[in-house]
């Protein structure tokens, strides 16, 4: 009977592990992107928003912008959400819960500044579906003034074009201190590699 006990025990906790939704690594629209790394279980994302124009200043009015993390270890995951560069003063942690594999929902207990104006995340969890996937590892930002983007995982091999702080890039490999990575521009995307030590530590 124990033994009996004892192996149904380890089919439940198999079939819990295995039938565990998966988030998928991708763009999910409406200014979502996420990030997810299957070795690690550490899930990283941006969110980026804006509604209404000002036509004095030919920008948006308004905007909602914050970065998440998290270590999904079951199907809802408490996660940290705050402004790129200011986690100490802006942290709101919240759930995002996993659906399924290419849909998930974003719940906060008070809003982020701007968002009440661009999209209500703490009124009910806002839905998000999977629009393109992409082999992003992580969604990290620019932690430095300034970082360089390099052809080769070289210091010789260093180009003119740079980020400043609070860029935000979508990291497909790490090997060693380098770090291949894609930054969207208004105008381009750019590929290259940039040290780690310029990104932000989770």
């Amino acid at each position: 009977m124990r033994n009996l006990i004892l192996l149904t025990s380890l089919i439940f906790l198999a079939n819990s592990i295995f039938c565990q939704e998966k988030i998928i690594s991708g763009d999910y629209g409406v200014g979502l992107q996420l990030a997810f790394n299957n070795q690690t279980n550490v899930l990283t994302g941006y969110y980026e928003n804006y509604t209404g124009w000002d036509e004095t200043t030919n920008k948006p009015s308004f905007s909602c912008i914050f970065y998440i993390e998290g270590l999904i270890n079951a199907d809802k995951v408490k996660i940290k959400t705050y402004y790129p560069n200011d986690k100490s003063e802006s942290t709101i942690e919240g759930y995002l819960e996993i659906i399924d594999n290419e849909t998930i929902s974003i719940l906060l207990p008070s809003e982020h500044g701007g968002c009440w104006n661009v999209e209500h995340f703490a009124d009910e969890p806002v839905l998000f579906q999977l629009n393109k996937d992409y082999n992003w590892t992580a969604i990290r930002y620019i932690k430095t003034k300034k970082s360089y983007f390099y052809n080769r995982k070289s210091n010789d091999s260093r180009l003119n074009s740079y980020l400043i702080e609070g860029n935000i890039v979508l990291v497909e490999k790490l090997e060693e201190n380098w770090a291949f990575c894609a930054y969207v521009g208004k105008q381009k995307t750019t590929k290259a590699w940039i040290k780690t030590a310029d990104l932000n530590t989770l």
